[in-house]
């Protein structure tokens, strides 16, 4: 009995090894597959970054010859618009270059982000080719004043009539007055500007700033320069409010440190190396010494206030003007009191003045206005005013 008993019973384990058996087996991925899948990736990543830069070039290039868009739109531009401050070719078309591939890179950013769902082949096309509309009108004539930008915009209006790109839908606003969304369709600058409540006592404050068409499409402008980190200029009459949204603008970026720095008619390279030893440190790395912000992780804007009012010397030079274009243009400057060439990381400059037409003021020279974009703030125009009207009395009235 005992026998058949123990022939019958199930063995200890037996229940434990039947639960083992039906538990699904999770196979840990083999070195081989895993660089299958990142090759994989990798490769359709490149892939999918060439193919936009194939669109890109072949959406451009029609442009770009000789009797293309863009070098008839420069003479019109040169020939034909009152500048604020002297042009050139070369200081119009940089401005341009920068302000195009700010576009490239924000397409290629917005395609990286949105892999489930990203940009087709004509919203790619749309998008670069109606971005070239704008960034050709600011660049060219970013440093006139509001009549003859729309002048350039009409220009531009005729000129792609033969052309493949469309038009914003609204024939009788100027092309600015538009933004090329990342879907590559046009819609208007009204959209973008907030509706804000102010209250009573803060209206004749004269730092209060109502957002307006204007404002909003200047912070555009300084963003793009300000994330290339290339040197700009605002200029425009007083009041216009140039020092206050490119402080405003610059306040913004939450990893960048701003100091204002005054010019004045006596103002000499002195001043600047002052605020370098102050807010930078020198270090000794191995390709040389490097003068950069003290917090590693921060960058640094140089705002050079009334920028203009440098007086030269007798022999023409104003010598601030002349050590920052070499800062600009060599990215140092070399240090006389160890004979050593200093270079510069992580800093930025950026400058506002009145014209230079006014009193007192001085025309910079060409050689340093070739390596900096230059921006005309002018006046508020009509709807601007209507915008900074409205919101005042919507507000007063709630008194």
């Amino acid at each position: 009995m005992a026998q058949a008993v123990a022939a019958v019973a199930p063995a200890p384990n037996a229940d434990a090894a039947s639960a083992q058996a039906t538990q699904p087996q999770v196979m840990a991925p083999s070195s081989d597959s895993i660089w299958a899948q990142m090759a994989k990736s990798y490769r359709g990543n490149a892939n999918r970054l060439r193919n936009i830069q194939i669109i890109c070039e072949n959406t451009l290039s029609m442009h770009m010859d000789a009797n293309g868009l863009v070098p008839r739109c420069l003479e019109f531009a040169v020939e034909q618009l009152e500048h604020i401050m002297e042009p050139t070719r070369q200081r119009l078309l940089q401005t341009f270059f920068s302000m195009l591939s700010f576009s490239v890179k924000q397409l290629v950013q917005y395609d990286s982000d949105h892999p489930d769902f990203p940009p087709s082949d004509e919203q790619i096309a749309n998008f670069i080719s109606r971005s070239l509309l704008v960034n050709l009108i600011w660049a060219f004539a970013g440093d006139v004043s509001c009549n003859d930008r729309e002048s350039l915009s009409d220009f531009v209006r005729a000129s792609t009539a033969s052309t493949t790109i469309q038009l914003p839908p609204d024939q009788s606003l100027p092309i600015t007055d538009y933004f090329v969304t990342m879907d590559g369709d046009w819609e208007s600058w009204l959209t973008k500007v907030p509706q804000i409540e102010i209250e009573p006592q803060r209206i004749t404050d004269t730092l209060t700033v109502i957002p307006t068409l204007d404002t909003v499409r200047h912070e555009m402008l300084l963003n793009i320069w300000l994330n290339e980190r290339k040197p700009l200029i605002l200029c425009g009459p007083p009041g216009s409010g140039k020092t206050i949204a490119l402080l405003a603008a610059l306040r913004s970026l939450p990893d960048m440190d701003v100091i204002n720095v005054n010019f004045s008619s006596s103002t000499t390279p002195e001043l600047l190396m002052k605020n370098f030893d102050h807010y930078c440190e020198y270090r000794k790395t191995p390709t040389g010494v490097v003068l950069a912000p003290v917090q590693t992780t921060r960058r640094l804007v140089i705002f050079c206030d009334e920028i203009n009012l440098p007086q030269p010397d007798k022999y023409g030079t104003q010598r601030v003007i002349s050590f920052m274009r070499q800062l600009v243009e060599q990215n140092g400057f070399y240090r006389t009191t160890d004979h050593t060439w200093v270079t510069l990381e992580r800093i930025q400059f950026v400058g506002a003045c009145n014209p230079p037409t006014d009193p007192g003021r001085n025309p910079l020279s060409a050689r340093f206005l070739r390596h900096v974009a230059v921006i005309y703030v002018d006046c508020p125009g009509r709807t601007s005013l209507n915008q900074i009207f409205g919101t005042c009395s919507s507000n007063a009235s709630s008194l």
